[in-house]
C-alpha cells in the first residue's frame, strides 16, 4: 500500500516537471518588430505558466525591472484572441495573474494549445501552454 501511495505521489511530479521543462521556452520575443537574440536585455520577463497543460486553471507570472504599461493577451492557435488579461502599468516587481480557461464572453475554452503575449516599451514577449480537459 505504501510503495502505491508512493508512485501516486512521484508520477504526476516527474509529468509536471517534464512538461515545465519542455514549455520553459519564450517562443518568441520581439522588439520593434524585429526578433530578440539570446542574450538581449529586456524590461520585463514572461514565465512559463503553471501547471502546464492545465484544467481549468494555470498561473501566469512574470516579473518587471522598470515601472511600465504591459498587456497580457490569450490567443488561440489560430492566432484569435481569447481575452485580455492584463493591460496596466506596473512597478518593479513579481507578478502573477490566474488564467481560468474562459474567454471574453465567460464561455469555457476546448482542450488545445493557446498562446499567450506579454507586450509593453516596444517589447513582445510569446509562450505556449496547453489547456487539457
Amino acid at each position: 500500500m505504501r510503495i502505491i501511495k508512493v508512485f501516486i505521489l512521484i508520477i504526476p511530479m516527474i509529468l509536471l516537471l517534464y512538461s515545465c521543462e519542455y514549455e520553459d521556452k519564450t517562443l518568441v520575443g520581439y522588439y520593434n518588430d524585429s526578433e530578440l537574440e539570446e542574450g538581449d536585455e529586456i524590461p520585463f520577463m514572461l514565465d512559463a505558466n503553471y501547471p502546464n497543460p492545465f484544467n481549468p486553471l494555470t498561473i501566469i507570472s512574470f516579473s518587471v525591472g522598470q515601472p511600465m504599461h504591459l498587456v497580457l493577451k490569450v490567443y488561440t492557435d489560430d492566432w484569435q484572441n481569447v481575452c485580455t488579461m492584463v493591460d496596466t502599468t506596473y512597478e518593479s516587481g513579481r507578478y502573477a495573474e490566474y488564467f481560468n480557461a474562459k474567454n471574453f464572453e465567460n464561455d469555457e475554452l476546448p482542450s488545445g494549445s493557446y498562446f499567450y503575449t506579454l507586450e509593453g516599451g516596444g517589447y513582445l514577449l510569446i509562450r505556449k501552454m496547453t489547456l487539457l480537459k
